[in-house]
């Protein structure tokens, strides 16, 4: 029995999500910016409502101009959702979440993190550079060169990375 009221909140969840997905588009596209992602966590007074956008051409937004979208936001997101929730409105930052094939494209040639579980195995987090992505699968170019084919429905999280150069020493100068 408890399988199936989870899947049913599942459910609600997604409807909720797509509800809320609908609210804010008008207010990101007033302000010339797009919807990266959008998330929704938690239950009871605990919901967390997690808006990501990024200006037209993938770049970062402002603060100025993130609280000035949340305010334009935060009531029609209230009519979607019933009860408490507490909104946050962000760029994706540089480590960004992969959740959407739309995200994938426009991750190829950057370092990425994925965790899978592939078929008849414990789950694994491979590590490399997205080189392609299919309808059914994503190739990631591994450090030591090889290539992985990673089915899509296996991911459970993937995101960019970011690595930090190395900063030379004071007084040192560098290679």
């Amino acid at each position: 029995m408890a399988a199936s009221r989870e899947s049913g909140s599942r459910a609600v969840a997604r409807a909720d999500l797509g509800r809320v997905e609908d609210a804010i588009e008008p207010f990101v596209a007033a302000r010339d910016l797009v919807v990266y992602d959008v998330e929704l966590s938690g239950s009871g007074r605990a919901r967390i409502v997690r808006v990501s956008v990024t200006g037209r051409d993938g770049a970062a937004v402002d603060i100025d101009a993130l609280a000035a979208l949340s305010r334009d936001i935060e009531a029609s997101v209230e009519y979607e959702i019933d009860g408490a929730f507490q909104l946050e409105v962000s760029s994706p930052g540089l480590e960004r979440a992969l959740r959407r094939a739309e995200h994938y494209a426009t991750a190829i040639g950057e370092r990425v993190s994925v965790k899978h579980t592939p078929p008849d195995t414990p789950p694994r987090r491979d590590l490399g550079v997205l080189r392609a992505l299919d309808v059914d699968a994503i190739v990631l170019q591994a450090d030591d060169g090889s290539e992985l084919r990673i089915p899509i429905d296996t991911i459970s999280t993937a995101r960019t990375v970011f690595e930090w150069a190395a900063t030379p020493k004071p007084g040192r100068k560098s290679p």
